[in-house]
């Protein structure tokens, strides 16, 4: 697949893989020990036209109530470093819902799946980890399609 586009000064364009699982799902009902912690509402790339960066998203929503204090914590492919992730913390403060994990601006994107790995610990210090959850997101473009300013 071969992706084409003119971006305006200015402007942000995303590109979203949507991963199918969980789409606007919330906690209904009791939970249970098999409840999943966090399930993936949607994952994708983000191609920010003004600053010709690209940044990995995923999007979670919490199954069972994520108290604060819990870190959730993503493990993002890195393109450029295979075996070296891209890792972005987010510590629950309040009663979070639904979560927005971003990473870093990365370089190499290419039209392939990249896993994004989440995993929920208790407290901050990663003493006790609550579960792991673990997405494929599949980028629709190469980065390299977009233009010299976005390599």
């Amino acid at each position: 697949m071969t992706v084409r586009a003119r971006l305006l000064p200015g402007y942000t364009a995303m590109l979203i893989g949507l991963a199918g699982c969980g789409l606007g799902a919330r906690a209904t009902g009791p939970v249970s020990a098999d409840t999943p912690y966090v399930v993936t509402k949607f994952c994708g790339f983000n191609l920010d036209g003004r600053t010709k960066e690209v940044r990995m998203t995923i999007d979670l929503v919490a199954k069972r109530p994520l108290p604060p204090g819990t870190l959730v914590e993503v493990s993002f492919d890195n393109p450029l470093e295979a075996g070296k992730p891209i890792v972005v913390g987010h510590v629950v403060r309040g009663r979070e819902e639904e979560l927005r994990i971003v990473s870093t601006p990365v370089k190499g994107i290419r039209e392939q799946p990249y896993d994004m790995v989440v995993r929920v610990y208790a407290a901050a210090d990663k003493r006790a980890l609550l579960t792991t959850h673990t997405e494929s997101c599949r980028a629709p473009f190469s980065q390299s399609d977009f233009g010299a300013e976005y390599r």
